[in-house]
């Protein structure tokens, strides 16, 4: 073997174009399916760095459409195989019914997220986007490893006790700028000081969904305090807590799930409406190993589209090398003649060139391993372009470099078992006279076919790149409703540092009408939920003469808003009024609706003055105005029913999303919109700074990474489809040598020559774009 390997890379670099070319063609094809393997080894199979990840178990449930809590927070999605809806949001009581002594389950520990916290350090109040509320056993239950004091304990979880908080690494670095002297320091929470007592390893992220970094992590003892909003978190029909145990030694997860269930059924009993007898809901386990799935599930289908173009590139890096090989076994046909004169069996010839065609992909893919830390870090880039802090570990582990290992391995026996095959069958005498130096030699049907099937291939590509930059260039075409342009957006939430839910209209408006007098502003507005941030406020409403309708056709998009948002957005009014300052807290209540809603409800007859309500016996919000149509969620939504309501009637408005409409440029307005907040409202972060175009954008992210993606990879493919159209050309003119010496012997001039071999390669290309057009 060490002879057959040393023989192997003499005859390899003997040849050092057809080495370069191979090798290249080959770390392409190699690492950019490495690249795209370590994205779903970071986003699909790498556990939790915590101990014994395999025993975790997550707990979610299942149930019919028509069933389940009325309130709760997280992803509801569909169980494939039965067509319920499930979740792993569950009550308060579902974790205090889980806690209790277990023979399947060692411990269990629930978690939550929190969003947008006002986050204060040594004065310097930020946004934080990502933090945790946890049981006091999250961290002994997970096993996390701290680099630097400890993490929760139980007694942390008890009322009275002090308030304490866990950081990540990233938190540490970032905002305290790693200092050693961390351990005790004061973090205050939406006013709530706690001390820091213990940093998590570095790679620990937390059992949020991927790409989540939960920097902070506090008790639920202590969350009552940080968020005095949320009234309702311990009533048994607000769902939002998820729950995660550890399976006990020689444990399964059925086992865990029938010892729960019962559990579970008695947590909701009393407190869950049903619409028969039949009808329950079921408490389903899963394993823990990775934390929350939801998000994990949504980025498998663009990782099976990208795994499938990455797969053509090496399927045409493949068909290019065994071109190549196809024509560098045409000139070395006496070599192996020679060869098997001298007692070379066939299966040891075949053997010599499968260790060529191994070590050039071994050495493929040890190049292609370069190429890929350069994908990878441009798709990565991709993925957080939005600014939504998407974070994925997709660094280069052993599962990634056995991947490369096997592809490397499974690449060499394809590309390379067909040349050769063909390059041994040939008999002693015709290979001593050699093929080349007759005056004809027979075309390579092969060669032709695999030519063939990679222009094909690279037409497909080609196509789809134009189909994606298509779509995204019609998605930036979409008229949204309003005009997006000198439109900038930002966030706050006045009841983190303090003040109550009643007075926050009337703070919202005194910031509004200071920033409407700030120099460059033409006008200013605010709402609960921002347009086109992808958040959604549904409601199901009863609508006078629509009694007959089922409650899930009645379901609107609401948005609570402020006196001229319309003005602001530039939505146009069509019909009635729209929304002043009389419209407060203790006016009638009104709604504007939308076209959408008009078209479907009130198709011919007037919608001015008809009422809304939760039920047909509580109309009690009355139709004052209709708008045109608009994009609520996102740029790619159709119109949907909508309503609007006055800020100050809803209760629950807890943000203000402000846009302020401008003459001109942005340029330094943040600052400037900072200073003026803080003079009415100081200590209070803005969140989210941007333009409305740029919120836009966030929402065009896989578009505008499947374009650019399926561009660079088609612009790959022609570059290997170059590369083999030259190898079919040399293998041609290898095998017509004889013939062309004679031709020009005869009086053939150069470029008749090559007309002759260039009509061949254009006939075969034509067939190829043939071949990819019906693709």
């Amino acid at each position: 073997m060490i002879s057959s390997i040393r023989f192997a890379l003499r005859s390899i670099f003997k040849s050092p174009g057809f080495a370069a070319v191979t090798l290249l063609s080959l770390a392409l094809g190699i690492g950019a399916n490495t690249a795209i393997f370590s994205l779903a080894n970071g986003l699909l199979l790498k556990t939790l760095p915590v101990t014994e990840p395999e025993r975790l178990v997550l707990f979610n449930w299942a149930a019919s459409p028509e069933t389940g809590p009325r309130s709760h927070s997280g992803h509801v999605g569909p169980v494939p195989e039965t067509g319920e809806r499930t979740s792993t949001s569950f009550a308060w009581a579902a974790f205090e019914q889980f806690q209790a002594p277990s023979d399947s389950l060692a411990d269990v520990f629930a978690f939550m997220p929190l969003w947008r916290i006002n986050a204060m350090v040594d004065g310097d109040a930020r946004n934080l986007e990502t933090a945790t509320v946890v049981s006091g056993n999250y961290h002994q239950a997970l096993g996390v490893r701290m680099i630097k004091g400890r993490g929760l304990e139980p007694a942390d979880d008890q009322a009275g006790a002090n308030p304490v908080a866990v950081i990540s690494h990233r938190y540490w670095q970032q905002r305290f700028g790693g200092e050693s002297s961390v351990l005790g320091k004061t973090l205050t929470l939406n006013q709530v000081p706690f001390t820091i007592v213990g940093i998590t390893a570095e790679g620990f992220r937390g059992t949020g969904q991927v790409g989540e970094i939960q920097d902070v992590t506090i008790p639920f003892s202590h969350y009552l305090a940080v968020e005095p909003g949320d009234k309702n978190f311990h009533e048994p029909w607000a769902w939002s807590v998820r729950i995660m145990g550890r399976l006990a030694s020689g444990s399964t997860l059925e086992q865990a799930q029938a010892e729960m269930e019962g559990r579970f059924a008695a947590s909701y009993e009393g407190h869950l409406n049903f619409a028969t007898e039949n009808d329950h809901m079921r408490l389903r386990t899963e394993s823990g190993a990775l934390g929350l799935n939801e998000d994990r599930r949504e980025y498998t289908t663009a990782l099976n589209v990208l795994a499938a173009i990455v797969g053509l590139i090496l399927l045409i890096a493949c068909v290019n090398v065994a071109n190549l090989l196809l024509a560098r076994g045409a000139a070395r046909q006496q070599e192996m003649t020679v060869r098997a004169a001298l007692g070379a069996s066939r299966w040891r010839l075949i053997g010599q060139l499968l260790t060529e065609s191994l070590l050039l992909s071994i050495m493929g893919a040890a190049l292609g391993t370069v190429f890929s830390l350069w994908i990878r870090d441009g798709l990565m880039h991709l993925f957080s372009a939005d600014g939504s802090g998407f974070e994925l570990d997709a660094s280069m582990d052993a599962r990634v470099l056995a991947f490369t290992v096997l592809v490397a391995v499974f690449t060499g026996v394809l590309f390379g078992l067909l040349p050769a095959l063909r390059a041994t069958r040939s008999d002693l005498v015709s290979g001593f006279h050699g093929s080349q130096s007759g005056l004809s030699a027979p075309k390579s049907r092969i060669s032709r076919i695999l030519m063939m099937a990679q222009i094909g291939l690279s037409l497909i590509l080609m196509t789809g790149a134009g189909l994606f930059n298509r779509t995204l260039s019609n998605l930036r075409e979409v008229d949204a409703g309003f005009e997006q342009e000198n439109l900038v957006l930002f966030g706050m939430d006045a009841t983190s540092v303090g003040y109550e839910t009643e007075g926050l209209d009337q703070l919202y408006s005194r910031i509004s009408d200071r920033l409407a007098s700030l120099p460059g502003v033409e006008r200013t507005a605010f709402s609960m939920i921002p347009m086109l941030s992808g958040g959604t406020w549904t409601r199901s409403q009863s609508i006078e003469g629509n009694d007959h309708l089922d409650s899930s056709e009645r379901v609107l998009v609401a948005n609570a808003i402020s006196p001229g948002f319309l003005d602001t957005l530039r939505i146009p009014l069509l019909l009635g009024r729209t929304f002043t300052v009389a419209d407060g807290p203790d006016a009638p209540r009104v709604a504007l609706v939308n076209q959408a809603f008009v078209r479907k409800y009130f198709p011919d007859s007037t919608v001015i003055g008809r009422r809304l309500g939760r039920s047909i016996n509580e109309l009690d919000t009355t139709i004052v105005g209709v708008v045109a149509d608009a994009k609520y969620a996102n740029i790619k939504e159709e119109a949907r029913p909508a309503m609007f309501l006055p800020h100050a009637q809803v209760s629950r408005a807890r943000p203000g999303n402000f846009a302020v409409r401008t003459h001109g440029s942005i340029s330094g307005l943040e600052a400037i919109i900072t200073k003026a907040v803080r003079e009415i409202a100081p200590g209070i972060p803005l969140i989210n700074f941007r333009t409305q175009r740029e919120q836009t954008q966030r929402f065009l992210t896989e578009e505008k990474m499947f374009s650019r993606l399926t561009l660079a990879f088609a612009v790959l493919s022609l570059l290997l489809a170059a590369i083999g159209l030259y190898g079919l050309l040399a293998y041609s003119v290898a095998r017509r040598t004889g013939e062309i010496g004679l031709r020009m012997a005869l009086g053939a001039l150069p470029e008749d020559v090559r007309r002759l071999i260039l009509g061949d390669t254009l006939r075969v290309a034509g067939a190829g774009v043939l071949l990819g057009l019906l693709g």
